[in-house]
């Protein structure tokens, strides 16, 4: 290989920025949640936004799971 090529291969290659915060709304749905895991694995703030109450123990599970990980929950309140 020639010395040019190798330099190139030895060279570091730039990390995209993944900054800013990310608001997820429907994070507890089927998409969501992936797209809330994948900017929480990013290293962005995270923010998800839910409806009041724990009905349901999968969207309590996921609530939890998400908010364990770092992201900041946001629970909506009907007026």
């Amino acid at each position: 290989m020639a010395p040019a090529a190798q330099e190139l291969l030895l060279q570091e290659v730039p990390q995209p920025r993944r900054t800013g915060a990310a608001l997820i709304v429907g994070a507890t749905g089927y998409i969501g949640r992936f797209v809330a895991e994948a900017c929480l694995d990013s290293g962005r703030d995270t923010f998800i936004l839910v409806r009041p109450g724990n009905a349901c123990p999968a969207r309590a599970s996921s609530v939890d799971a998400l908010r364990q990980k770092g992201a900041v929950v946001i629970e909506v309140i009907r007026v």
